[in-house]
């Protein structure tokens, strides 16, 4: 079956499915937001800023805003993948616009902060997946790596380079933490067997070249953001079902396609079965070389998608 003709049968699909709740930000027009983490325990939800260089945390039932790291207190800049882990959130962003990442770790308990980094080594980290233990395995897109942060022993490491994952971004691990799920732009999600660092799947065609991001994995399917570069029709939350042990993919399904408040839907949030989907990050308006809106008066408030797992 042809690629094009199987999008619009996604699509048409995807158009039966029930209204997403939508969750409105007081957050500044021109965040420009591109990671989110729910906190569920204390209904706050995180986002990071592309262009303030920011990291807020926004409690969408009293409106209350408040900055986590920013970029004069911790360095922290171009703000991308998040997650939680417990009481741990972990955040990625450049050091003052500079050319390596960190990971930055903070306590919401005890609100104390670290951050981590390469040596000596230009990096630009743009999602992670973290296991039970705390370990994060972190994608550094313009290099083709894949790092992993040991939290035992607080150091982050080379994991594995390949060809057939060159430009990862988005990333998830198997509940038994066995396998890493990894968007490869060239060549589609692959996935990984952790502990003999082999890839087990074909290249995976439906996905490759598609901007795919922001993957999760929930009981035996990948859910994941496609931000439509190539085509807008095409943007939105899709999952992948997982089958032969997890080591191959069966059917590719939409949940919410093309909603009309997505503008570049960038990455997702899963927590007490629902799914949270950062619609508009707006990322168009950006110009990411000299970090300046392109045009204000296009900029709208920031959306959030809350839509239920119904399996």
């Amino acid at each position: 079956m042809r690629i094009s003709t199987f999008i619009v049968l996604l699509l048409l699909i995807g158009c039966s499915a029930p209204d997403p709740e939508v969750i409105e930000l007081t957050i500044a027009k021109n965040t420009i937001p591109e990671g989110i983490a729910v906190d569920s325990k204390r209904n706050d939800i995180y986002i990071s800023s592309v262009h303030k260089d920011e990291l807020l945390r926004v409690n969408p039932s009293d409106g209350n805003v408040a900055i986590v790291f920013n970029k004069n207190s911790d360095g922290y800049s171009e703000g991308v993948g998040l997650d939680l882990y417990k009481d741990y959130l972990y955040a990625l962003a450049t050091y003052d616009r500079d050319s390596f990442s960190m990971l930055f770790i903070k306590n919401i308990a005890t609100e104390r902060k670290l951050a981590y980094h390469i040596d000596s080594t230009a990096t630009y980290f743009n999602d992670l997946a973290i296991d039970s233990k705390g370990n994060a395995y972190i994608t550094d897109t313009k290099h083709h790596h894949i790092y992993f942060f040991d939290n035992k022993e607080k150091t982050i490491s080379f994991f594995l380079t390949h060809e057939a994952i060159k430009h990862p971004n988005g990333i998830a691990i198997s509940s038994d933490q066995s396998k890493l799920f990894i968007d490869s732009y060239t060549h589609g999600i692959r996935i990984v067997d952790i502990n003999t660092k082999t890839i087990m799947n074909s290249l995976h065609s439906p996905t490759a070249e598609w901007g795919v991001d922001g993957i999760k994995y929930y009981k035996g399917k990948l859910y994941f953001i496609v931000n439509g570069i190539k085509d807008k029709s095409q943007h939105g939350l899709y999952s992948l079902d997982l089958i032969d042990n997890e080591t191959e993919f069966g059917n590719l399904d939409p949940v919410m396609v093309y909603h009309e408040k997505m503008r570049i839907p960038t990455t997702l949030s899963i927590s007490k079965q629902s799914i949270y989907v950062l619609a508009n990050s707006q990322l168009d308006w950006l110009d990411q070389e000299n970090n300046s809106i392109t045009d204000s008066t296009k900029l709208t408030t920031t959306y959030i998608l809350k839509k239920k797992i119904l399996n």
